[in-house]
């Protein structure tokens, strides 16, 4: 009998409601009671609106013919959620209840993709619970993208994992879907098919008897292609519309902005009266009051400015201010480099705020400490999970052996697709967020219920290997 053969009837023994085991099933339903009444006794007044809510509720307010009449700034997936909410003035209760149940289904789906690894029910409900607390709860009670996102990106991920048991092209199909609309969302996530793609044939080198190689490209083609076509789509009306084709004009180079904010002085004298409004634009906002000090967020006061004394328009200014930022990135790649290490450190800060904490100090260092302690361990399983991977592919090569993995290590390749699979989502947006964005934790905060996911299989990973070396014997292990 095969291995999956195996696992199904295995899984089969509990009956399971939606993907989890029963009991588990009706302990997820009373989180689900719990968090929507607690939060909304915690936070009466949420969603609370941010910085950038102002640019989502405009594109929401121009979209309520659901025809949107000017470009903007935000990309229209957030906003179409705000508009299906009625948040299109104001942020509605309606929204925090919506983004609330929104969070507990990518906990359930992600709980269910551990009982389909034959997780026990205990781990799935210490996940459930976890998922629960405070600082993981804060971003529904906010009006941003973030939790919108996570719940595209836990979804897409099943969707390709349980293509991994089915080989069924609807699955893969859901996926590219799902990764189109959430690069609708935010635009970062524009490549993630190909990084997906690219995961899949990573899986077929390391077992290609798990996985063949014309299944991983096929299957690959048809998420980027399904993800591509959305945004394609949506990039064709603006063109249609506006004449210019993309989602959303002048990302790239605010992004990029980011990154040079401390080389501006750099650029010729042809660009002299654009470099001073810039110099300008910036030592103003590192001096004001309330900023974070830092200068990276300039550009938007400096464009005002440029309008004004070159007289080009929006779209001309944009232009102008990504070649101007790819012409620094030229001329100070040491730079770049300094500043996209600096932004890898402060991505894995934690990314709670005032509701988490409500301004107690205490609260402040027991959220954060425990932060802390969870980003190590998942940094400490990483480094297991290459060495493993490096040592596999290091062997196959050398012996010609294709499931060195699994007799090797004790861990079905069932295991290692899941990991890849959240761990592909989640680096991307770590690359993306640290080498054309600055770093913000809160760029981190739509992975973070796929980091706790791998947190939890990486907790496997050592139990597997005890057991491995309590069954193989002392001699045997030393050996292996």
């Amino acid at each position: 009998m095969g291995t999956r053969q195996v696992e199904q009837i295995e899984v089969g023994k509990v009956r399971a409601v939606a993907g989890l085991p029963r009991a588990s099933a009706w302990f997820y339903l009373g989180l689900l009671l719990f968090i929507l009444v607690l939060y909304p006794m915690l936070w009466p007044h949420a969603p609370y609106a941010s910085n950038d809510s102002a640019g989502y509720l405009e594109v929401a307010a121009d979209m309520a013919d659901f025809h949107l009449d000017q470009l903007h700034f935000r990309s229209p997936g957030y906003p179409l959620l705000l508009l299906l909410t009625g948040s299109t003035k104001e942020p509605t209760r309606t929204l925090f209840f919506v983004s609330l149940v929104m969070h507990f289904i990518s906990t359930w789906v992600a709980a269910a993709v551990l009982y389909r690894l034959r997780f026990a029910a205990w781990s799935l409900n210490l996940l459930g619970f976890l998922a629960s607390l405070p600082p993981f709860i804060e971003p529904t009670a906010r009006v941003l993208s973030e939790n919108m996102t996570e719940f595209l990106l836990v979804l897409s991920f099943a969707a390709v994992f349980f293509w991994l048991f089915r080989r069924k092209t609807r699955d893969l199909v859901a996926a590219g879907l799902l990764l189109g609309f959430a690069a609708l969302v935010r635009p970062t996530f524009q490549l993630a098919g190909l990084a997906i793609a690219l995961c899949l044939v990573l899986l077929s080198l390391l077992a290609p008897t798990y996985l063949r190689w014309r299944e991983t490209v096929r299957a690959g083609f048809v998420v980027c292609l399904v993800s591509s076509l959305c945004i394609a789509a949506f990039a064709a009306y603006n063109y249609e519309q506006h004449g210019y084709f993309g989602i959303s004009p002048g990302t790239l180079g605010y992004s990029l902005a980011t990154k040079t904010v401390r080389v501006l002085e750099r650029l010729p004298d042809e660009y002299a009266v654009e470099r001073e409004i810039l110099i300008a634009a910036r030592d103003s906002q590192l001096v004001q009051r309330g900023s974070s000090h830092t200068g990276d967020q300039y550009i938007f006061n400096a464009k005002r400015e440029l309008a004004r004394e070159t007289g080009k328009s929006d779209r001309e200014l944009d232009s102008v201010i990504l070649r101007i930022n790819i012409l620094l990135l030229r001329k100070a790649p040491f730079n770049y480099l300094l500043d996209v290490s600096q932004s890898l450190a402060s991505y894995w800060f934690p990314a709670m705020g005032t509701l988490s904490t409500g301004n107690v100090p205490f609260l402040y260092f027991f959220w954060g400490g425990l932060h802390l302690i969870w980003i190590a361990f998942f940094m400490l399983n990483i480094v297991v999970l290459a060495g493993m991977s490096l040592l596999v592919l290091t062997r196959r090569f050398l012996s010609r052996r294709s499931s060195l993995w699994v007799r090797g290590f004790g861990v079905d390749m069932q295991h290692v697709a899941s990991r890849l699979l959240a761990l592909t989502l989640v680096v991307y947006t770590m690359l993306i967020s640290c080498t054309v964005q600055h770093g913000d934790p809160r760029y981190r905060v739509p992975t973070d219920l796929l980091i706790v996911f791998l947190s939890f299989l990486g907790a496997r990973i050592w139990w597997d290997l005890a057991q491995s070396n309590r069954e193989l014997g002392p001699a045997q292990s030393v050996a292996l």
